[in-house]
């Protein structure tokens, strides 16, 4: 008789998730098709330079994936909105975030 394998599947622990969309002043009017990928270049680094220095506090598990962080402990939407808000402030530009838990 062959040899059963035995193995337990775990659970993935419960994630809640912000993500953005970011909001570009009227007077960085793009110019040319060129200017464009330059621009969105440069926001796609911003973007990425911002979440992935994004920590929580209280989630024992949390991840980032492009313009989204994902998080165990929904204690921490308020500090992290805060820091993401903060962030952007920095380079003029502000998100519209999306919560969901």
């Amino acid at each position: 008789m062959p040899e059963q394998a035995h193995f337990s599947v775990q659970p993935l622990p419960y994630y809640a998730s912000i993500t953005i969309r970011v909001l570009i002043n009227m007077n960085l009017i793009i110019q040319s098709a060129a200017d464009a990928d330059t621009f969105a270049a440069k926001l796609k680094n911003i973007v990425a330079s911002i979440f992935n220095q994004l920590r929580p506090v209280k989630s024992k598990y949390y991840f980032t994936l492009f313009d989204a962080i994902y998080f165990t402990d929904s204690k921490d939407i308020v500090d992290l909105t805060e820091q993401i808000r903060q962030r952007f402030a920095e380079y003029g530009l502000v998100p519209k975030l999306s919560i969901n838990c």
